[in-house]
């Protein structure tokens, strides 16, 4: 190692030892480990149980889903130019992956996300991330956090709103996707 090599390192490894670089065990204690994969937890990817397994190996506290919109109604629903009188959601692949992650011991944090149905776009052309209706992502979210109660602790709204693919217009996502967020969580919490 050169003088110079030296030189450029001994203030490296003077922060490293003043900031106690060894890991403090009780620091681990609380930390949370989460896995996110839709293709895996929700679409079976493996065996309905080999996902969650592996993550329960690799000491797995949290697996975060995403609860798709116009996904959690019948296509029908979903493509229809006017919101239907009766919304009818069918959670039962994200039930599935509850039940499951809980006899694992693991948690799930389920992201609310678009898309959104056709209904509930600013152009009404069709299913997509196109100026979603607050309101209606609102209730959505609200029957989610009822249907949920009790068994999902955590959810995250929408699913990357900074990339056009989520949320667009992308000039505008910062506007919508706020208004997305406080109508998701004062629905959820009521």
């Amino acid at each position: 190692m050169t003088s110079r090599l030296r030189l450029l390192l001994a203030p490296v490894l003077v922060c490293v030892a003043a900031t106690g670089f060894a890991a403090n065990a009780d620091a681990a204690k609380n930390m949370e480990v989460a896995f996110a994969d839709d293709n895996v937890f929700l679409r079976g990817l493996w065996s309905p149980f080999t996902g969650l397994q592996r993550a329960r190996a690799a000491n797995v506290t949290w697996i975060r889903v995403n609860l798709t919109w116009s996904n959690a109604m019948s296509s029908k629903q979903a493509k229809a130019k006017k919101q239907p009188s009766n919304i009818n959601y069918n959670f039962v692949p994200w039930d599935d992956i509850v039940n499951r992650a809980a006899n694992e011991g693991i948690k799930v944090e389920l992201t609310l996300t678009g898309p959104a149905p056709r209904w509930a776009t600013g152009n009404k052309k069709r299913v997509g991330v196109y100026k979603p209706s607050a309101g209606k992502f609102g209730a959505f979210s609200r029957a989610v956090a009822q249907h949920f109660d009790g068994r999902v602790d955590r959810y995250t709204i929408w699913n990357e709103p900074n990339l056009y693919r989520w949320l667009e217009p992308i000039t505008q996502s910062p506007r919508l996707y706020r208004n997305l967020y406080a109508s998701s969580y004062r629905r959820a919490r009521a």
